[in-house]
């Protein structure tokens, strides 16, 4: 199915639509890439109410709007309730159950047209607006919702991409995901797209991907924020905190094989086979992914190296903040990152990190980190060792921290993909 451009002189005033699919898919718990698009989504809602956030139904394989009070359920109004969108919001969206009718109203509306088959499966933009994308795609029937949607004519598109891992390590993603890599580019970089990207490493990385003859109109580097909201002290992070009655080093991640957990049950064993009985508990934060069963049956068993190992999921941002306070220091040993939201969150709340010394991580950690080579697993297990031995130069390390890291705000990484839009 196709269509063709409208006359722009005919066409209503313009509008900012987001893809929205990474945080709905993950959108009781998002982090990493789900939290950037939320934040994405955030600021082009704060922009003007006529803008609009979509979301891809695999099962029907088109988009489909998320209304914002939805997305305004599950994360919260824009934090900025002063601008003149805002107040318009509040006067024409308070009225007694009247937002929440038309929404209802809308929504299976939509969805009786959907299964009518009566509009396209992809969103009829008109010239003058923009679609900003920031997830990944994993499967070709989705892409062409997208080629058939951009394709007709040419849009504004702005793309945050995150990383370039599906073209340069291919085998650390999943295979469908670097399956579609190539025609992902293809899909939404043109000479009208404007690129964000969450490090100058990354941006490197993706210059050298893109071709000659189809150059993206800018590239931005625009940094991901490291505070978590509602991090202070409460009953639910007390409680979280005195779960664990011994000390701990902190791994933030989802737990699959670019993250490299493996890493560091290799690094506890060198320490074990050393004669170490004193051993902190290796705490990993994060969802179980993919292609990493062998691991994560090795350490449900709780044997050997693995005996020192926890696993905690579903964890609040209270807890997460409470996780980060009560850490000896944090690791992050991934084998690649675009750029490594964790790293920045350990320093937020002062803690030390050994960190992977790839991608985006080095950026990420200011240098206030230790970089170290996130495959010398005898040189992650030294060290380990050294901090664990030397306490007075980890307390140096964190006053070093507190004196000259900055954190940087999602308040900030919003305002600046603002001013960004506002410049296209």
């Amino acid at each position: 199915m196709t269509t063709s451009c409208r006359a722009a002189s005919a066409a209503p005033p313009p509008r900012i639509h987001i893809d929205v699919t990474a945080w709905w898919d993950r959108r009781n718990a998002p982090v990493g890439i789900s939290r950037v698009v939320v934040e994405l989504a955030k600021a082009v809602h704060e922009i003007s109410i006529l803008n609009r956030a979509w979301r891809y139904d695999r099962q029907w394989q088109r988009l489909v709007e998320v209304p914002w009070a939805e997305f305004e359920r599950v994360v919260g109004p824009p934090l900025d309730q002063t601008s003149g969108a805002a107040r318009l919001r509040a006067a024409a969206g308070r009225t007694p159950f009247a937002r929440e009718i038309s929404e209802t109203v809308l929504r299976w509306g939509r969805r009786l047209l959907v299964w009518l088959r009566l509009h396209p499966a992809f969103l009829v933009l008109e010239p003058s607006d923009r679609f900003v994308f920031g997830g990944w795609i994993g499967d070709a029937a989705r892409l062409r919702v997208y080629r058939q949607m951009l394709d007709p004519c040419p849009h504004n598109v702005s793309l945050y991409c995150h990383d370039v891992i599906p073209a340069i390590l291919p085998e650390l993603v999943e295979s469908q995901v670097a399956a579609v890599f190539d025609g992902y580019l293809d899909v939404f970089v043109s000479s009208r797209t404007q690129i964000f990207c969450p490090s100058a490493a990354t941006k490197r990385d993706l210059c050298k991907l893109l071709p000659d003859t189809r150059p993206p109109r800018r590239i931005s580097v625009v940094s991901p924020g490291s505070d978590i909201e509602d991090a202070g002290s409460g009953h639910e992070a007390e409680e979280c905190a005195t779960s664990i009655d011994r000390d701990y080093i902190l791994y933030v991640s989802t737990i699959e094989i670019r993250k490299n957990h493996a890493v560091l049950l290799d690094a506890y064993g060198t320490l074990l086979e050393r004669g170490r009985a004193d051993l902190p508990l290796l705490v990993f934060v994060g969802k179980r992914g993919w292609s990493i069963d062998p691991l994560l049956q090795e350490i449900d068993r709780g044997h050997g190296r693995s005996s020192s190992v926890r696993i905690m999921d579903d964890v609040s941002d209270r807890q997460m903040g409470a996780l980060y306070r009560g850490a000896r220091f944090t690791v992050f040993p991934s084998l690649y990152e675009g750029w490594g939201i964790p790293v920045g969150e350990s320093l937020r709340f002062g803690r030390f990190c050994l960190s992977s010394d790839r991608g985006g991580s080095r950026e990420a950690g200011a240098g206030l980190v230790e970089l170290l080579d996130p495959t010398n697993s005898r040189l992650w297990a030294d060290r380990i060792e050294h901090y664990l031995d030397h306490p007075d130069q980890l307390l140096a390390r964190e006053a070093d921290i507190r004196s000259r890291y900055r954190p940087r705000s999602w308040t900030e990484f919003r305002s600046d993909i603002m001013a960004e839009l506002a410049d296209a």
